[in-house]
């Protein structure tokens, strides 16, 4: 797979850049680091949102349900 890449430039804490890079595996570039994690991010950012949508989902399902028993006494 033919990858395209673009350049980005960001800020974070100096002590946060030094975490990273003393936990990185084997030396690994910081920049590495990140192009790894971001895509598990991503996902998991994703998931997040279609797990809060489920449980919204099933809770208005619920609530309306109550509302409508409620409703026929």
């Amino acid at each position: 797979m033919n990858m395209v890449s673009m350049d980005l430039t960001i800020d974070i804490p100096n002590a946060l850049y030094r975490w990273v890079k003393a936990k990185s595996v084997q030396g690994q570039p910081v920049r590495e680091v990140v192009v790894n994690l971001l895509p598990g991010w991503i996902e998991a950012a994703t998931y997040g949102l279609m797990a809060m949508a489920y449980f919204l989902a099933r809770l208005v399902s619920t609530t309306w349900r109550s509302l409508s028993f409620s409703a026929r006494l």
